[in-house]
């Protein structure tokens, strides 16, 4: 704990000055790191030497593309934000998770600046390592070609923990400060009080006086209350107004619109201060269907009526109750309307409630025609119903599938003659037994199973696929088809198709044979794999890795089949492309041609492929027909070259921009190279 053995005033004093000290230090290496940012890219330099330079440094430095490729992060990285250097390399967003929770939200917007292409404000943000709270400083600058083109931008970060803890000593003795005052306040107001009591003691000879003071007072403070009621009930009643959504308006004595809702402009189409001031009976005009046209007369009655309501016969009931077609600025609507009466002291009001009730009409007349269209087509449906009945047994006689009725129990009440011709059983044979007594062994229980669950719920459908043995002994495969009309006060039974699916089960297998025949083979093989008919000039096959690492959807693939797909080529490549073209034409079956391009993903990316292709097939001439490519993305590879050569640069840029001269030489003190600083003052 500190020892207070000065004034608050000397410490605050002090603690100015160290601030001004810490602050002209802090701009010092602001303008040093500044100094170390002017970045040209010439020559090339050793990582190492960057390393041990970026060590000596009071600063973090983090350098990265346009892109926000980090391309050098100093070692010091870690030790203030506690984050690996390597790992921050891999995903930089791991930056967000030591910034202070109560920060996250400000800096990533702050961040978001840098994402739209414009240079970030420096920022002053807290950070959390290891449960310790830090302060840092981070500027951003951004280095510019000679042609104006933003190449790379360098980060730096101080670490201002201990200017922001003496900021906030200073913000405590400015606290005990004001406590202090406030002591005095304190003070000097129970003085006050002590001297308001005596006055009151003057004050008390005259004692009449102060009664009336004390009653108008009171008076006063009811007459604010009161005024506080009024203007909460106010509050609630414009508030009820603008919330509802009903229409509602207020007429005076006079016949006058005084009040609107939001509501009432939203159905009538006319705002509030078209409204307010306008007579009831034009605006009921307003509103009349364009079909009708009220004449003056119907408006003094109209009139007449309003007053004779308001003024006798508002004790009746309602002025209006009804539902009625208006016209709108939106068009014809229906509306529901009441009016009433509304009393406020002596004053007089009818207020009115208007509901929209357009879609409830549309609704009505919907039901209406669906209505009047059920009832046509029910007696269409019960005249083709007695037509179907007579046309059946001819269509089941001449249907290919096995028909049947079965009960509860799985029993077969009916079946249809074609049963003979599929299975070799007469109807009379299979009356009275199961359609399990004819199933294959292996199958029988699962549809036992499957069966008396399936009767247990009325109404459904399902679908069985197996095998039965016919009366000659030979297997069929079969579909089953079942429909639950247990509930069906007519038919009172399972309706069961079967239907001999056996060919197509074997043609099903056969297929699928080939097709895992056809998919090892792409599996095993690495890359792309393409049949190119070059006759026809367009892709015939295409694997699915092709889909996978270029991100083409299959209506690309389809493009693809339709015509070659040069647009997806570098235009660099596609000379060499057409030559490989030229060379088809003349290979031989073992000939194995290879070369290397580049292709164009669906987002738009250039990536290296090598290429072997090989004749596939030829025409009955003797020509070549289709050519069986496979290709290997190659770019990590081409990639890792490049990086190597933009790393290399980017530590000689970094290093020339140093403002002090900086050389290297090997284990014999042999000079290996210097900074050009140094080249400059050496001559």
């Amino acid at each position: 704990m500190m020892v207070m053995d000065i004034s608050p005033e000397q410490r605050i004093k002090e603690l100015e000055e160290e601030n001004r000290l810490l602050q002209e230090t802090i701009e010092s290496c602001m303008r040093q790191k500044e100094d170390a940012e002017t970045i040209l890219l010439d020559e090339k330099i050793d990582r190492d030497i960057l390393m041990n330079i970026a060590e000596n440094l009071d600063h973090v430095i983090v350098l990265w593309t346009p892109f926000l490729k980090t391309l050098f992060v100093s070692p010091n990285f870690e030790k203030l934000y506690g984050i690996p250097v390597e790992k921050y390399k891999k995903n930089p967003f791991l930056f967000f998770k030591v910034v202070h929770p109560a920060d996250r939200l400000w800096f990533f917007k702050q961040t978001t600046v840098r994402l739209k292409n414009q240079p970030m404000e420096d920022v002053q943000v807290r950070i959390l390592v290891n449960g310790e709270v830090r302060w840092v400083w981070i500027k951003e600058k951004r280095i510019y070609n000679s042609h104006g083109k933003h190449i790379l931008t360098i980060g730096t970060s101080t670490d201002i923990t201990h200017f922001k803890k003496i900021q906030e000593e200073l913000e405590s003795f400015r606290n005990q400060l004001e406590q202090k005052v406030k002591e005095r306040t304190e003070e000097y107001l129970k003085l006050n009080e002590e001297y308001e009591t005596l006055n009151e003691e003057l004050r008390s000879s005259n004692e009449e006086l102060q009664a009336s003071n004390e009653q108008l007072k009171q008076e006063i403070e009811n007459r604010i209350i009161l005024q506080r009621l009024l203007e909460s009930s106010e509050a609630k009643y414009r508030n009820f107004l603008k919330q509802s959504t009903e229409g509602i308006m207020l007429v005076n004595r006079e016949g006058r619109i005084v009040e609107c809702n939001a509501a009432m402009s939203a159905i009538t189409g006319y705002s509030a201060a078209e409204l307010i001031g306008m007579y009831v009976w034009d605006f009921d005009a307003m509103l009349a269907p364009q079909s009708i046209n009220i004449s003056e007369k119907e408006k003094k009655d109209f009139q007449k009526g309003f007053f004779q309501y308001l003024n006798e016969k508002y004790k009746e009931g309602p002025l209006i109750h009804e539902e009625v077609e208006v016209h709108t600025l939106h068009g014809e609507k229906y509306i529901r309307r009441v009016a009433f009466p509304v009393f406020t002291g002596e004053e007089r009001y009818i207020g009115t409630v208007v509901w929209d009730i357009t879609q409830k009409k549309k609704n009505e007349e919907e039901l209406e025609k669906y209505r009047k269209h059920l009832e046509k087509v029910i007696e269409e449906r019960t005249q083709a119903l007695v037509r179907s009945e007579e046309q059946l047994a001819r269509i089941i006689r001449q249907i290919e599938d096995v028909i049947l009725l079965v009960d509860e129990k799985g029993v077969i009440n009916y079946i249809s003659p074609t049963v003979e011709q599929k299975s070799g059983y007469t109807q009379q044979e299979m009356i009275g037994k199961t359609i399990l007594d004819i199933l294959h062994p292996d199958d029988v229980e699962v549809a036992r199973q499957r069966f008396f669950a399936f009767v247990a719920k009325p109404g459904e459908k399902s679908v069985l696929n197996s095998r039965i043995i016919c009366k000659d002994g030979t297997i069929r495969h079969v579909e089953i088809h079942s429909n639950n009309l247990l509930n069906n006060p007519v038919l009172k039974a399972v309706v069961v198709t079967v239907r001999d699916v056996t060919e197509r089960e074997q043609a099903r297998i056969q297929l699928q044979s080939q097709k895992d025949f056809i998919e090892s083979i792409n599996r095993t093989i690495p890359g792309f794999v393409l049949l190119i008919n070059i006759k026809e000039n367009k892709v015939t096959f295409i694997n699915e890795d092709f889909y996978a690492k270029l991100g083409y959807t299959e209506e690309d693939i389809k493009k693809f089949r339709q015509s070659f797909p040069h647009q997806i080529f570098h235009p660099d490549d596609l000379s060499r492309v057409r030559s490989i073209f030229s060379a088809y034409a003349t290979a031989s079956d073992k000939d194995i041609i290879e070369n290397d391009y580049r292709l164009r993903d669906k987002i738009g990316r250039w990536r290296y492929f090598h290429e072997w292709s090989c004749v596939f097939s030829r025409d009955e001439e003797g020509n070549v027909k289709e050519v069986l490519v496979i290709m290997q993305d190659i770019s990590k590879q081409k990639i890792a070259e490049q990086e190597v050569l933009t790393s290399r640069n980017m530590m000689r840029l970094v290093l020339d921009t140093i403002p002090v001269r900086v050389f290297w030489k090997d284990r014999n003190s042999r000079y290996l190279g210097c900074n050009k600083v140094f080249a400059e003052d050496g001559g």
